[in-house]
């Protein structure tokens, strides 16, 4: 899923959903596109045309398509790779993108791939976090092993100060003012 989609077209949202089936031919099974909409938050939204919705709205239908596209009568399979699938969902729907990411990778129904720039969203939401400094990987590891203050600094230049989050042991970063 790419963080911006060129999509302009007066279609309805259920229309776009479905188009992710188009690699199946034409088995567009209503029931998974329902599922999928229901998974994603996007159920309300079926019957708006896209172009209306809002960027953060966009970004959600954008994901159900791409899950409608590896999802079988089983559930999702496969590899789903997003970039900035966040970057512009308000808190509610950040967290509840990824839970579901989450969910389905823990059940291994599906491997996911994220690029985020958010720091202590990947520390939260990761296994294994890699990161990448002008297309060269630099550094590889649990969140523990890579938001590290040294690291940080090292390559993204910015002052910063560390901490942890407070349910969860995964380290967090903190810009300096």
């Amino acid at each position: 899923m790419l963080q911006r989609t060129q999509l302009t077209a007066n279609w309805p949202v259920e229309t776009v959903i479905a188009m992710g089936r188009a690699p199946w031919g034409n088995e567009v099974d209503s029931a998974l596109i329902q599922r999928v909409m229901a998974e994603t938050g996007c159920s309300h939204l079926a019957g708006r045309l896209y172009p209306a919705l809002s960027g953060g709205e966009q970004q959600r239908v954008q994901l159900a398509r791409s899950l409608a596209q590896l999802w079988h009568a089983d559930g999702p399979q496969g590899w789903l790779f997003l970039d900035e699938p966040t970057s512009a969902l308000d808190l509610f729907y950040q967290q509840h993108l990824l839970r579901l990411l989450k969910k389905l990778s823990r059940r291994g129904e599906l491997h996911v791939c994220i690029v985020l720039h958010d720091l202590n969203l990947a520390a939260l939401w990761a296994d294994t976090i890699l990161l990448l400094h002008q297309g060269t990987l630099v550094a590889e590891g649990s969140p523990q092993e890579v938001i590290q203050q040294s690291v940080i600094q090292r390559w993204y230049g910015a002052d910063i100060s560390m901490g942890l989050h407070p349910e969860i042991a995964v380290p967090q970063v903190y810009l300096t003012p």
